[in-house]
């Protein structure tokens, strides 16, 4: 217990520690947070796809890493903040095409090794870039989007655990997560809406300089509640899908970088899905 404090404490300390400055000085003390967690969580998920399947090709995986996060930059400078996510998925397939030559001239690699690449590109690369475009997804959305990533997301699982743990109940999904119940996924539900009316009570407070997005009390209440809920489900969404991975594969955790929590991957598998969500809302939104 002491060893999962400490570790919840370094990782609070990490978060706020970038985020903060990146919404007070320089977006980029956020991309510093997400490019953190790509080396990290493509690391693991390469560590624990290996011991099932073909190894993947790392040196591949790593230069997505860099050259994905250069690409964007690039075309959202360019672009005036937009292109970074097609930019960044460009360079993912260019990335694939190399895989593809490397396994041409050197036999040590198959096409297994090559389908394991692609799958560490998509998962996690791919869905960390959507994270990483949360950071630009404009002005008026930027501030109320990295709270939903990483604020909703916190208190949906703190909420599925706290009522999970009261009313227990039937079993949401054993084969994959014994210990997840239904009970437990409608309070993540009801965290989610919660969250949402927080952070709406934060815009209104004027934190963080957000400013409203509807015109009236009752439609920015209901948007930022439905935003919430929907965070909810991605969130959960995201935390089955790395238990199934890791079940399928046979490990308990992805790693042990943080003790007494696992990996990386263990702390962001709800938030991978959860920043796909919030870009996707808010970039479809601010096009009306």
């Amino acid at each position: 217990m002491k060893t999962r404090l400490i570790t919840s404490i370094f990782l609070a300390l990490l978060y706020v520690g970038l985020i903060v400055p990146a919404i007070a000085v320089d977006a980029v003390f956020y991309d510093v947070l997400v490019l953190i967690f790509m080396f990290t969580a493509s690391y693991e998920m390469m560590r624990v796809i290996e011991g099932k399947f073909a190894p993947p090709i790392k040196v591949c995986v790593y230069i997505q890493v860099v050259l994905g996060y250069v690409a964007f930059r690039v075309a959202n400078w360019a672009g005036h903040g937009n292109w970074g996510i097609s930019a960044s998925f460009g360079t993912l397939i260019i990335m694939i095409v190399i895989s593809f030559i490397i396994t041409m001239f050197y036999k040590k690699y198959t096409m297994s090794n090559i389908l394991s690449t692609i799958f560490i590109l998509i998962y996690p690369l791919g869905l960390l870039s959507y994270l990483l475009a949360v950071n630009y997804v404009g002005e008026a959305y930027r501030e109320a989007g990295i709270l939903f990533v990483f604020g909703a997301t916190s208190l949906v699982d703190s909420m599925a655990l706290f009522i999970g743990s009261a009313f227990k109940g039937k079993k949401l999904a054993p084969q994959i997560s014994p210990n997840k119940t239904i009970s437990g996924a409608i309070g993540g539900l009801i965290g989610g809406v919660l969250s949402g009316i927080i952070i709406y009570l934060l815009m209104d407070a004027g934190f963080l300089g957000m400013q409203p997005i509807m015109a009236t009390t009752w439609q920015n209440l209901l948007l930022y509640s439905a935003i919430g809920l929907g965070v909810s489900v991605a969130c959960q969404s995201g935390d089955l899908i790395a238990s199934y991975i890791k079940r399928y594969c046979a490990v308990k955790d992805y790693s042990n970088f943080l003790p007494g929590h696992g990996g990386f991957m263990d702390r962001i598998d709800g938030v991978l899905v959860a920043g796909i969500f919030v870009f996707g809302f808010f970039a479809i939104f601010k096009l009306f």
